[in-house]
């Protein structure tokens, strides 16, 4: 379960309507257009603020580029190792030629077609050794000719183990420097074998897995990851945004609290801390707390602080005291306290006629 931040920044008690305005138009975006408003009526930001028809919108301070339009999910990290695999499939094959003692794969096309050929016929002299097994000599011959075939594949492509892994299959994607997890590989793997329904892999599934619809998908997907990387630095808006923002997403559930000048939402995972330093640099006279707390108690709690001029943040220890009365002003315990105290109260109070 994804963990929520809560953030409130609480402005200056001084600080009047008009910096009020100047600040959160530069800050607030509308969520959509009202309807039902006599023609020419228009909204002040204070009665669009009191209506929750804002929100704290991260681009108005720090503005992602407009082509991130993709979203981490699990499709992003096997797309990307799909469409580098496609890029230099045939290194797969030499790779996949250097591991030939623990896979029984099948080549037959490409550059590597040669060398097939000559493993195949070692391969055949190595099944005569059964029936040599009195002769070491024989044994250590056909051993020296493969080690001889694939010492210049290993040589050009670099070193490889040569020892089964718990999932030999991986080898196929590992000659590539920029990869995601190994959950992505599985991911890959698993998918190809389903929808080519087989039980293991070869160097041309990657090819008969591109025909299929799942195939075109994800190989789309992890072209438009690459070029994104190229373009931006980042494979998808999510990445970008941990990144830049400090956080995997904008500000959720903006409320603006006019008369007590200050602001809730909250953020995903963490706590947006380049926002609240570009909030500063935008507004170097504007004083303000913005004090943000894990949706646990006492864990992930901080603050940043724009006084005179200058910036400061601090996280605190986790379950320290200014951890826990960080979490209680942030999710607003005590005022929930007072509440539920007052309805019981009242509930008291009520006299029943029994």
């Amino acid at each position: 379960m994804q963990n929520y931040i809560n953030n409130k920044l609480i402005f200056a008690n001084d600080f009047n309507d008009k910096s009020m305005q100047k600040v959160l138009s530069t800050i607030l975006c509308n969520k959509h257009p009202i309807s039902n408003l006599p023609n020419g009526t228009k909204l002040s930001l204070e009665e669009l603020c009191r209506h929750y028809l804002t929100y704290f919108d991260f681009n108005t301070l720090i503005p992602m580029p407009d082509g991130l339009d993709i979203e981490s999910d699990i499709n992003t990290g096997p797309g990307q190792i799909l469409y580098q695999a496609y890029q230099i499939f045939p290194r797969i094959l030499a790779v996949r030629i250097t591991q030939a003692m623990y896979f029984e794969d099948i080549f037959v096309a490409g550059s590597e077609k040669e060398i097939r050929s000559q493993y195949d016929a070692i391969v055949r002299q190595i099944e005569q050794i059964e029936l040599n097994e009195n002769d070491p000599y024989y044994a250590a011959e056909i051993g020296q000719k493969l080690m001889d075939l694939y010492l210049p594949v290993i040589s050009h492509f670099g070193s490889y183990r040569w020892k089964p892994s718990k999932c030999p299959e991986i080898d196929y994607f590992e000659p590539f420097s920029i990869l995601t997890s190994v959950a992505d590989k599985m991911n890959l793997i698993s998918r190809i074998k389903k929808s080519l329904n087989i039980t293991s892999l070869n160097p041309l599934s990657l090819l008969d897995f591109l025909e299929t619809e799942d195939g075109k998908y994800l190989f789309a997907l992890g072209e438009k990851c690459c070029s994104n990387i190229q373009k931006y630095g980042y494979a998808t808006s999510t990445d970008w945004q941990l990144a830049k923002w400090g956080t995997e997403s904008n500000a959720i559930g903006t409320i603006v609290d006019w008369e007590a000048r200050q602001i809730s939402f909250q953020t995903s995972v963490n706590m947006p801390l380049p926002v609240a330093f570009v909030l500063h640099k935008t507004f170097p006279d504007v004083e303000f707390e913005w004090k943000y707390s894990d949706n646990k108690c006492g864990v992930n709690a901080g603050i940043a602080v724009s006084k005179n001029g200058e910036y400061m943040s601090h996280r605190f220890v986790d379950h320290s005291e200014e951890a826990r009365n960080t979490y209680k002003e942030c999710y607003d315990i005590d005022k929930s306290l007072a509440f539920m105290e007052t309805e019981m109260n009242i509930d008291m109070e009520i006299e029943f006629p029994f």
